[in-house]
């Protein structure tokens, strides 16, 4: 959860930020073309595992996109939030956004876990 999930928003961000600011396309460029080559990635090596018959290659591409599929409804809260709701907490409206609202950053530095010291 905290490994997968925000490293590919945070790619996706760095992205949009490359292809926004240094190449000068417009707003979600970047983002379209990071889930674009994503796809083609997982497309690719699901087929080369296929091919080579490397089953632990094709499971662990397998469970990759499941978890994708699985996380998938946070992109509701993009929809939701270029809806201009008139409630829209952190406003999650790109992939940067998305980023920090994933990193609760909206609730400071108070920790989730508390681990027993014996």
């Amino acid at each position: 959860m905290y490994m997968f999930i925000p490293g590919i928003v945070k790619l996706a961000g760095s992205f949009e930020l490359f292809f926004v600011n240094s190449l000068g396309m417009p707003f979600n460029s970047g983002t379209i073309i990071y889930f674009a080559l994503l796809i083609g990635l997982i497309w690719w090596g699901h087929r080369y595992s296929v091919k080579t018959f490397q089953n632990v290659l094709n499971t662990a591409i397998l469970a990759f996109v499941f978890l994708l599929i699985g996380y998938s409804s946070f992109f509701v809260l993009i929809i939701r939030s270029n809806a201009n709701t008139p409630i829209d907490e952190n406003s999650p409206e790109d992939a940067i956004g998305l980023l920090s609202y994933l990193n609760r950053e909206q609730y400071g530095t108070y920790p989730l876990y508390y681990a027993a010291v014996l």
